[in-house]
């Protein structure tokens, strides 16, 4: 889910060098680097790393300066960072919020989720966007249907529950073969709500995220509308046209299921206070900040999300509460 891009405009140089500002992006690079508390012998991951460019000049009036505009590309998607999937955490949830999880498929132009962070810490690197194709890097390899993450964070009020269901993946590519705005960007967020009302053991309704966006549906009203396998709702991971990839609701013609296991798949659920450490989840958190996808299942995003996702149409429910 894309809030926020950092935008390398292709324009004529003066000479060999271009030289952008410190107070954007790029300052980023000159920022301390944390350490994780649960593994004090490494002081970065090969996702944060994906957050700081390769070395760069920083001149007298305090400009960044590359000596072409492929550098400065690399700053925003880096080509030099080494490839890393973390392994899953194991499942650590609550019943109901497994009750209610989205079963996905994914389209054949589309990467399957994996996890975004290991209980070593180490952080997806994510997967360059710039110059790619929809599934190049190896984003969907069958292996990584057996090693999945989903994180899940609830609030519960007024007689009602809402669980957001977050997936994180590698890359979404948008413009295939180019650079730039267009292709996309690395690493990728997407997310899905369901709410329930106490005691119904059923979703009132349903929200998958499309972008920074979403749509939402009320199975009660439309049940041609949506498909569930259980309480499960059924979500395709898609490419949105010519653009980037997001969730839609699973539709009849996608019983013929084109991942390689060929059904409906679960990823082992976290919950939010689930995470074998605080710092663990915190750091997972923090790694993504500032690089325009981010999890809405974090404290300064899940009740905005939480209300764009569910708008006005549980009424009792407040997602700005605390449980």
């Amino acid at each position: 889910m894309k809030t926020s891009l950092a935008i390398v405009v292709a324009m004529p140089l003066v000479g060999s060098v271009m030289a952008l500002p410190v107070n954007n992006i790029t300052a980023r690079l000159l920022g301390s680097r944390q350490s994780f508390v649960g593994n004090p012998r490494r002081n970065t991951t090969a996702g944060e790393n994906s957050l700081f460019a390769p070395p760069v000049q920083v001149s007298d009036n305090g400009a960044v300066n590359f000596m072409n505009l492929d550098s400065a590309l690399d700053t925003v998607d880096p080509d030099w960072i080494k490839h890393h999937v973390p392994k899953a955490l194991p499942q650590s949830t609550s019943s109901d919020a497994m009750h209610y999880q989205p079963v996905l498929d994914y389209s054949t132009h589309s990467c399957y989720n994996v996890p975004a962070i290991d209980a070593e810490g180490n952080v997806a690197s994510g997967l360059r966007s710039s110059y790619q194709t929809n599934l190049s890097g190896g984003c969907r390899k069958k292996e990584h249907l057996d090693n999945q993450n989903v994180y899940v964070r609830s609030r519960c009020n007024n007689g009602w529950c809402a669980y957001m269901y977050e997936h994180y993946f590698e890359k979404d590519v948008g413009l295939e073969h180019v650079a730039g705005i267009g292709s996309g960007h690395r690493h990728e967020w997407e997310n899905a709500v369901v709410v329930v009302k106490d005691g119904e053991g059923f979703p009132r309704l349903v929200a998958a995220s499309v972008h920074d966006g979403y749509v939402r549906r009320m199975p009660r009203k439309q049940v041609r509308r949506v498909r569930f396998q259980g309480a499960h709702v059924k979500l395709v991971y898609h490419k949105t046209g010519a653009g980037t990839h997001a969730f839609r609701f699973g539709k009849l013609l996608d019983e013929n299921i084109k991942n390689d296991k060929h059904k409906w798949v679960r990823g082992a659920l976290v919950d939010w206070n689930g995470f074998p450490t605080f710092e663990l989840r915190d750091r997972m958190v923090r790694a993504f900040v500032n690089t325009g996808t981010e999890p809405k299942i974090s404290d300064a995003h899940f009740a905005k999300y939480l209300d764009k996702a569910i708008g006005k149409r549980i009424p009792n429910f407040d997602p700005y509460m605390e449980d």
